[in-house]
């Protein structure tokens, strides 16, 4: 039998699977090898780019951390919108002071932008596209570590962000969270951060002592 540290080791490791995709066809099941199916109260699908597609009016979806979709060099974001109204501002998708893909408010300009949090969140990465009611865009964005970047339609700009970064345990949540809800569809989502660190829980290397070296919690 294996050591426990090391079965621990190999549990979390196993933890890692890539990223998220959520096509929305008819459903909000992970069809990557995790199978980190995504939450709404109450989904509701529409005529999609491809197949069906998810409607947004107001709640946002969520799917539970994991160390694959947090903020780490290689980043990658790809997805369609679809907007039925124009909006002050749309929060696309994003995980909380890590990294998040919006449209801006109208008083920066209604552009595509995509910013990552390193000691603050600019600058960003804009696209000067503002969104026209009835119209599938596809955006893909990211970060390698030196670069955040994004891409709307084949439009692609980058801005310089070189600096560490840490991974936070906040869902990836797809809708409205700090700046304005909006109505439309989003479809083909895909999320995969590879090189993200995944932090333990818990570990007990059971070296002369029954104490968890990560939280400081003991065994009785």
């Amino acid at each position: 039998m294996r050591p426990l540290f090391l079965t621990l080791l190999a549990a979390t490791a196993a933890l890692a699977q890539p990223g998220v995709r959520l096509p929305f066809d008819g459903e909000l099941r992970d069809q990557g090898p995790a199978g980190r199916d995504a939450y709404h109260p109450a989904p509701r699908f529409v005529a999609g780019q491809a197949g069906q597609a998810l409607a947004l009016d107001g709640d946002r979806v969520t799917v539970t951390d994991d160390p694959s979709l947090r903020l780490a060099p290689g980043l990658e974001i790809d997805l369609w919108v679809r907007f039925d109204d124009t909006p002050a501002s749309a929060r696309i998708i994003g995980k909380n002071e890590e990294y998040q893909l919006r449209v801006d408010p109208s008083v920066e300009g209604a552009n595509f932008s995509f910013f990552v949090v390193i000691g603050g969140w600019e600058p960003r990465a804009q696209v000067k596209i503002a969104p026209v009611v009835g119209q599938w865009y596809h955006l893909r964005a990211g970060w390698d570590g030196l670069v955040a970047w994004l891409d709307v339609d084949g439009q692609r700009t980058e801005t310089p962000r070189p600096a560490p970064a840490a991974g936070l345990r906040a869902p990836l949540t797809i809708g409205p969270l700090d700046i304005g809800p909006f109505t439309g569809a989003i479809d083909e989502v895909r999320v995969s951060s590879p090189n993200a660190v995944a932090t333990y829980a818990a570990n007990w290397a059971f070296d002369g002592t029954l104490t968890d070296t990560v939280a400081d919690r003991a065994l009785a």
